[in-house]
This record gives C-alpha cells, structure tokens and sequence, in this order.
C-alpha cells in the first residue's frame, strides 16, 4: 500500500495532464558566447505553469533533453527557452549548425 502524505488538493485540482504537441523553430539566437535563446511555436495551445518545462525531441537525433519555458504562461503557443551551451552537448551542440526552422515534438 502506498500512501500520499502531506498532498494539496488544490494543487492536484491544477495539475496538466502530459500531452505530446507539434512544434517548429521560429527563432535561434544567440545572446551570449554559450548561450542561446530558443523560439518555438506549438501547432496548437498549450497550458503551463510558471516552473514547469518541456521535453523537447529533434526527430531523426535520437536526442530528447527537458527544459523549463523562459517566458509567461500566458504566451500558449510561442515558447521561449534559455539554453546553455555545452562543448559536444548532445542538444546544445545542435543549436550551433543543425537546427534551424524545422518540425520536431515536445
């Protein structure tokens, strides 16, 4: 037997259920030598919490990496994300001359 302790009714009243949507990359841009500021918009609405991230999958890579959204809930279907680069990142390494304008699943 498992028992939740401690949990928030309101809270499980919130919470999204998992959902996988369509996307495509509307703008990459760098904001400093190792970092990048990633655009993308969902072929449909998707509702989010402040905190809550993303599982971004580029098709054909194999590569899936989760990040959190950098702007407001509000914004439904154009996600913003701050990403770190890192030297041979599987993801990372991506944004500096593979993913452009494209279609991939989050």
């Amino acid at each position: 037997m498992v028992e939740l302790l401690n949990f928030d009714e309101y809270l499980l009243s919130r919470s999204i259920p998992v959902r996988s949507y369509d996307a495509h990359i509307t703008g990459l841009e760098s904001l400093t030598h190792d970092i990048r500021r990633l655009e993308i918009v969902t072929a449909e609405p998707l509702k989010f919490w402040a905190g809550q991230y993303a599982d971004i999958t580029v098709p054909g890579t194999g590569v899936t990496r989760s990040f959190s959204m950098a702007n407001p809930p509000s914004r439904k279907s154009r996600l913003e994300f701050i990403i770190k680069m890192y030297p041979n990142g599987a993801f990372s390494s991506l944004l500096n001359d593979t993913l452009r304008p494209l279609q991939f699943r989050i």
